[in-house]
């Protein structure tokens, strides 16, 4: 095996493990993010639980509950644009009655979908009748975000090792 193919090989395995060492030291600097809503009315309490998980699911999974008198509504935050261009996604926050700041419950790069889900707890919160409602993250995509730059640099080092075997073959005949 060429040098090049070597190291191509060395970045290929060294993605994965980096990610996933990536994803749980940013879960574990800045807090679990929130993966969904679940609301029930059923059993004669009325509690919004918010799953939070450090690893999509699969780590450092916790479960913040909040009774559905605690909710005013529900809203959606659009991300905060900088230097002449627009930054993260919107999220779902949830307005809270006793405390001073809203409490984020999903995110979605798509502004429709989240002022969907939106409407859709609002109209629950609304509804006396209604039993139940459930949200939930697309974790796929979450799970996408990090892993790009990575591979963005993998794509470029190996580009750059292509054009400089072609140039050493090139120069060889």
């Amino acid at each position: 095996m060429q040098r090049s193919g070597k190291v191509l090989l060395i970045l290929a395995l060294a993605l994965p493990p980096f990610a996933v060492l990536m994803i749980c030291a940013l879960t574990s600097v800045f807090g679990a993010p929130s993966i969904g809503l679940s609301c029930s009315r059923l059993e004669g309490r009325a509690l919004c639980e918010v799953p939070q998980s450090s690893f999509f699911g699969l780590l450092r999974n916790s479960l913040q509950v909040i009774p559905e008198s605690e909710i005013a509504g529900a809203r959606v935050e659009r991300p905060l644009g900088g230097g002449g261009r627009r930054g993260g996604g919107y999220r779902l926050l949830l307005d809270l009655k006793s405390r001073g700041y809203p409490y984020p419950v999903l995110s979605d790069p798509s502004f429709d979908a989240v002022d969907a889900e939106a409407r859709r707890v609002n109209a629950y919160l609304s509804d006396p009748t209604a039993t139940a409602i459930g949200l939930q993250e697309r974790l796929w995509l979450s799970a996408l975000v990090p892993l790009a730059p990575l591979a963005l640099v993998v794509g470029v080092v190996g580009l750059a090792i292509l054009v400089k075997r072609r140039r050493a073959t090139a120069a060889s005949r």
